[in-house]
């Protein structure tokens, strides 16, 4: 199979090996039962259930390597693409998914009614958390697929859905449409499954899904009925709910995040499907995880390289195309930054209540949680940059409190304490320079400008009046608290706000000298 795969990599081979029956004889590899074909090169032999496991695995791993050998075949070679119709490749493939799905379902539910879990193959084990880089809880761990499963389900999957994405190209009268085939029960159950129990399967797996399901709904939009009818969406947007301790469901992948707004947008495509959505409100649970420890760093760097500009892009086709759910996706986004404002609160106030002596787990906790309101902010700052350059969404975010929670954001992006004398000790000209992060700020006075340009002038002024009085009063009272702990002849009595010599009465020490 190795030599097969390097020969179907040109298209001469390709076009050779399917004159010579190439694709009958995968798709003959691919049907065949794993248990019929255990039985028969065990025969009479008395073997351990460990060997019985071992052939097991070493079978599946070569039914996903003919798999591949397939999804190359009829990419390459057109001829290929119609002999596998004409033989039902695509009823084979749904056939044996659903095959290798039940099988992991019932091993899961076996393992959930005995309280153990499967027993870790040397061949088959999957890997650990430090190399699969999805965080997953320890009863999924226990009862997720084998390494030989995953591999086989990947392939089917992604096979499914090169097929289904040529269907448009192809030329042959036989091939199938992949509505017609998600119609068919066997199919939608093991997606279903597969999206029900994403922690089982893994988060790379359910982005093929959504990949493949939002392909075909765009394709046919009279298939979103059915979706929706059959409880496959439900399934999807189940994937999206928190769990019983409040934390996201979704694993830390990348490609899965990116691919959940093209699937919502796919689910909206009709008034029904729309209402559906509108009524399940999902987008709280997305924003979620543009805002907790498990998508950021340290924990996790699934949120780099322009991933929540994507997510944002996305959110913003949905509220072009779909007009209802404008006002949901914008009261979702105001009050996920309000909660990121509630979090910079509270992380200000650890920090004043901080003895500057404190060294150890709880430094690094508040430090950790200082970096992860720096992503947070961030995220947010990128995704209003894609949303906020439609006039018709300005209106809807700033009803429903979006400017407010910028405002009210800003100020806890600066350091304070120790970490603000730090900061400015080591700039050249702190009066033309910036005290927050500069990319962070960027990202949101790039919202607020968006704002700026599309909303009523005159509400806008109010509102920043009214927010530039109430930090002028909290200045004001520090400034007299500042003269009172520093006496100087040099203070302007006669003016609260006058910081000429503010700084004269400070001690003249060493940073590291100075104590709170």
């Amino acid at each position: 199979l190795t030599l097969t795969s390097a020969v179907v990599a040109t298209p001469t081979g390709t076009s050779a090996l399917t004159e010579c029956g190439l694709i009958p004889a995968l798709l003959n590899t691919v049907s065949t039962d794993a248990e019929e074909a255990v039985s028969k090169m065990v025969g009479s032999q008395v073997l351990s259930p460990l060997e019985i496991l071992r052939i097991r695995s070493l079978l599946r791993f070569i039914t996903a390597q003919a798999v591949q050998i397939l999804e190359g075949a009829i990419v390459t070679h057109s001829n290929a693409l119609s002999a596998f119709h004409n033989l039902n490749g695509v009823a084979v493939l749904t056939t044996r998914l659903s095959k290798e799905v039940l099988f992991v379902r019932n091993n899961r539910i076996r393992s959930e009614a005995s309280g153990q879990g499967c027993v870790p193959m040397e061949i088959d084990d999957a890997p650990d958390d430090g190399v699969d880089m999805e965080t997953e809880s320890p009863s999924s761990m226990d009862s997720r697929p084998r390494a030989s499963q995953r591999v086989l389900l990947f392939g089917v999957v992604t096979c499914l859905t090169v097929v289904f994405h040529q269907e448009s190209t192809s030329s042959s009268v036989t091939a199938p449409s992949g509505s017609a085939e998600l119609r068919k029960a066997e199919l939608t159950d093991a997606l279903s499954e597969i999206l029900e129990n994403v922690g089982v399967y893994g988060g790379h797996l359910a982005s093929l899904i959504s990949t493949l399901m939002s392909d075909v709904m765009n394709s046919d939009p009279h298939i979103v009925h059915y979706v929706h009818e059959s409880g496959l969406a439900k399934s999807f947007l189940k994937m999206l709910d928190s769990g019983p301790s409040g934390d996201p469901s979704p694993p830390p992948v990348p490609e899965l995040i990116m691919s959940i707004p093209s699937v919502l947008a796919a689910l909206s495509l009709t008034e029904a499907g729309s209402k559906e959505i509108k009524k399940a409100n999902p987008f709280p649970s997305l924003l979620k995880l543009f805002y907790h420890p498990k998508y950021a760093m340290p924990k996790s760097r699934c949120l780099l390289n322009e991933m929540t500009s994507i997510v944002g892009t996305g959110l913003d086709e949905i509220m072009r195309n779909v007009p209802s759910l404008r006002q949901p996706v914008c009261k979702a986004i105001a009050e996920a930054m309000l909660e990121v404002v509630s979090f910079g609160s509270s992380l200000v106030s650890r920090e004043e209540n901080m003895n500057s002596e404190v060294r150890g787990a709880i430094a690094t906790e508040i430090d950790n949680d200082r970096s992860c309101l720096m992503q947070y902010a961030l995220n947010f700052g990128q995704i209003l940059e894609q949303i906020l350059h439609s006039e018709d969404h300005c209106e809807p975010f700033v009803q429903a409190g979006g400017l407010d929670a910028i405002l009210k954001l800003y100020p806890y992006l600066m350091p304070t304490g120790e970490a603000f004398l730090a900061h400015i000790s080591c700039l050249s000209c702190p009066s033309v320079s910036t005290i927050s992060h500069s990319t962070t700020e960027d990202a949101l006075s790039l919202a607020f400008k968006c704002i700026a340009l599309r909303y009523d002038p005159l509400k806008l002024l109010q509102k920043i009046t009214g927010c530039a009085k109430q930090h002028l009063n909290l200045l004001e009272s520090l400034q007299l608290e500042m003269r009172a702990s520093f006496p100087s002849q040099h203070f302007n009595s006669e003016d609260s706000l006058d910081a000429v010599f503010i700084l004269h009465g400070l001690p003249r020490q060493p940073l590291y000298d100075t104590t709170d």
